[in-house]
């Protein structure tokens, strides 16, 4: 009995002691709270976020410290710790309709519409007359798409706080994205006569209905915007752009230096008007004045940092590293791991050559922010000067899933499309290039070069012609309208196109190639040598020019002049793929395959995803009996450049043969022909494998397609034939047959087109 009293003692000391320790703690928690209040008022927020995060740490439930430091967090712009201390609060305390109502802005932000509107609508069940909740429910349905539900929601935003102007805004926009735009009209119509005053009310109307062509009303609003606010940077800004959109720059560039003399000596002010106008200077292409501008903006204010990130973009832009450099070290220097200096620092790092360091840097800032859109626009032109298009076209695409009508993603996107071969794709991107810039010259010539690439010559030819109108000596057009003609069979005076290009350019290189392939197509064949060797002797040894001159002689089986020009080629670069892929065509002309290998190989090292070496090997590959490993490389092909039509086709070649894979053959098939729909090679593959899968009507009538296309092949007269016989015509089939094997050149199909011969005439 005594031992337990005694531990009866004890436990009651321990729980007379943990209710102290509680009620200290307690207290330790308010004074900090009490002290951040203070610090707060003070405006020293880092100080009242050290307290309060004592006090969170002394009371980790106590949802009044989370939900005062989230709202500091929010103050020092520290948007990811507010979230998730306002996230905290909510699970401590799920009626606290103001978290809610932080929360679901949060979420918004990071696009995650449905949480966000899980968060809103309780907060407006919570809080019903408060119009941000149902402002936020609105938002959210306008994401989840939930048009009519959005709008409904917006509508009754306004309600509830109907001197709120962007509420009006924000339920006309709603209309516009729905294409309502009267309803959008008169929604800001009635927002003015509930707010008269409002000088934004006017912006957006105004530009609504210069979108609708009424420009006599939209000039007249925002003649009352300039009027309303003389003193409003802001406002004179809006009205500024206005114009600009209007083509009126000189107006514009008034109104924002207007906007200057109102700053008067106030420093803040002037910066901001200041740095106003050199963005209007940047819009309207003045680099150097924009540049001027912001100089100038740096002498009020020589460590501000967005003046020196601005000016430095506009040194880089302009191809100045010397100038951007400083600039530059200073921003890493005031804060190394600002994301936007450490963006310029990787743009600076490509100007300056260092490629591989500048797109590792970009890759690290996409990482951290997957949706910054200058981060994936200045990384997709760094994987595009290392030719990585398809790395390329995923950066472009990701700026445009932020931005979809943004002028450089485009107009870069439509580059890469072409070097991908997509020129459908580059034409779409071009087209909305001019829709925003119809007279944009990078666009105008990206389309005629894709309407080239798309076997649209006689556009293409319209296209340059406009374009040459306003460049007569640009080189470049000369020469694609060369190709253009060359295209319509026009020799002749793509030769002349040709030989004006090298007179304008006359040490390029591909005008003398273009010229050496028409005066061949001309039959001029005696001065096809001499242009080549008149180019070498003025620029030296330059391994395109050589290895076109070899191509040309291994053309006429001039082998021995061939394989002089190789190695003189190779001497000059033994490492380029071009001259290795010409070693090999020369080896296998000669009869060795094995050597042709080892030069393809050699290629394919320097440039692993070169298309036409990978196609030359498989061919090798598949003449030795080697199916499986042409198969690899078409695979290979095939995993980079999806539908590609010849590894397409091969492959399902390769394939027709196991009946195992003979649904994948069809499957290759068909995407080959739908890449290469007039391609009789194409069709009769497919009309093959249809055959081997026994279903004869379709593949008699690919076959049909493809014999039309080209009557005199013979593989192609067994296939139908076979596909005849299965159907019944069997003379028709009979004369096919032997019409195959009476050819001069034959395969492997002879023999089984000779079996079944016999079985149709015992």
């Amino acid at each position: 009995m005594r031992g337990w009293m005694w531990s009866g003692w004890v436990l009651g000391g321990l729980l007379l002691a943990g209710s102290a320790a509680f009620g200290g703690v307690a207290e330790r928690a308010e004074e900090h709270r009490q002290r951040a209040a203070t610090y707060e008022e003070d405006g020293r927020l880092t100080e009242a976020s050290i307290e309060l995060r004592n006090a969170v740490q002394l009371e980790p439930r106590n949802a009044e410290a989370r939900r005062a430091l989230g709202r500091v967090y929010l103050r020092l712009n520290d948007p990811a710790n507010a979230f998730r201390e306002f996230q905290e609060v909510v699970s401590l305390a799920p009626e606290d309709g103001e978290a809610r109502l932080q929360v679901a802005t949060f979420l918004l932000l990071g696009r995650r519409y449905q949480d966000a509107l899980e968060h809103a609508q309780k907060a407006t069940e919570l809080l019903p007359e408060r119009f941000e909740g149902h402002a936020l429910v609105g938002r959210a349905k306008a994401g989840l798409e939930d048009r009519e539900g959005a709008v409904a929601a917006a509508q009754r935003a306004v309600e509830l706080a109907p001197d709120n102007e962007l509420l009006w805004v924000e339920l006309a926009r709603l209309h516009a994205t729905n294409n309502q735009l009267e309803k959008a009209t008169a929604v800001l119509r009635d927002g003015l006569g509930t707010i008269p005053p409002s000088a934004t009310l006017r912006v957006v109307l105004a530009n609504l209905l210069a979108q609708q062509k009424d420009f006599e009303a939209a000039d007249r609003l925002m003649g009352e915007v300039e009027n309303l606010s003389a003193g409003n940077p802001g406002a004179l800004k809006a009205v500024a752009l206005y114009r600009l959109k209007r083509g009126d720059a000189p107006a514009a560039e008034a109104l924002l230096r207007k906007g200057l003399t109102g700053a008067g000596e106030d420093s803040q002010a002037r910066l901001a008007a200041l740095g106003e106008l050199a963005n209007f200077y940047s819009l309207i292409g003045d680099l150097p004045q924009a540049r001027d501008t912001l100089q100038e903006v740096q002498t009020l204010a020589p460590d501000h940092a967005q003046t020196l990130a601005r000016l430095a973009n506009l040194y880089l832009l302009e191809g100045d590293d010397t100038a951007a450099e400083p600039l530059v070290e200073k921003l890493l220097a005031q804060a190394p791991d600002d994301r936007n200096a450490r963006l310029l620092q990787a743009r600076l790092d490509i100007v300056q050559g260092r490629l591989a360091e500048g797109t590792t840097a970009l890759e690290q800032i996409v990482r951290e922010a997957p949706d910054s859109v200058n981060a994936n626009l200045f990384l997709g032109k760094a994987y595009a000067m290392g030719r990585d298009w398809e790395k390329a076209r995923a950066a472009y695409l990701k700026v445009l899933d932020e931005v979809p009508a943004h002028f450089f993603a485009l107009q870069d996107l439509a580059k890469v499309n072409l070097e991908l071969g997509r020129p459908e794709a580059a034409l779409e991107r071009a087209a909305q290039v001019l829709k925003g810039r119809p007279g944009d010259p990078t666009a105008l010539r990206v389309r005629a070069r894709a309407l080239l690439e798309s076997g649209k010559a006689a556009e293409a030819e319209g296209a340059l012609g406009e374009l040459l109108k306003g460049a007569p000596d640009d080189p470049g057009l000369h020469l694609l309208l060369g190709q253009a003609l060359a295209a319509q069979g026009r020799h002749e005076p793509s030769l002349a196109e040709f030989r004006r290009t090298r007179e304008l350019a006359p040490a390029a290189v591909e005008p003398l190639l273009r010229e050496m392939g028409a005066l061949a197509r001309l039959g001029r064949h005696e001065q096809v040598a001499p242009a080549a060797t008149g180019f070498l002797k003025k620029n030296g040894e330059v391994p395109a020019v050589l290895d076109a001159l070899a191509s040309y002689h291994l053309g006429r089986r001039e082998l021995d002049t061939a394989q002089a020009l190789l190695l003189r080629s190779l001497a000059v670069d033994g490492d380029r793929p071009e001259t290795r892929e010409l070693e090999a065509r020369l080896a296998l002309a000669a009869g060795d395959s094995a050597a042709a290998v080892t030069a393809l190989q050699k290629a394919l090292a320097a440039a692993p995803q070169r298309t036409s070496s990978l196609l030359l090997l498989a061919g090798v590959y598949e003449s030795q009996r080697r199916g499986e490993d042409a198969a690899a490389l078409y695979r290979r092909i095939l995993a980079y450049a999806p539908g590609h039509p010849v590894a397409a086709n091969n492959l399902a070649v390769i394939y027709a043969a196991d009946d195992n894979r003979r649904p994948e053959a069809l499957q290759l098939a068909e995407q080959a022909v739908e890449a290469a729909p007039d391609n009789p090679f194409t069709r009769d593959t497919l009309g093959w494998v249809q055959y081997r899968m026994g279903s004869y009507e379709g593949a008699a009538r690919n076959i049909e397609q493809a014999r039309t296309a080209m009557p005199e092949h013979p593989e192609i007269a067994y296939h139908l034939g076979a596909v005849y016989a299965k159907l019944g015509k069997k003379e028709q089939s009979i004369q096919l047959l032997r019409e195959a094997l009476d050819a001069k050149q034959k395969g492997d199909w002879a023999f089984d087109a000779g079996q079944l011969l016999e079985e149709l005439t015992p």
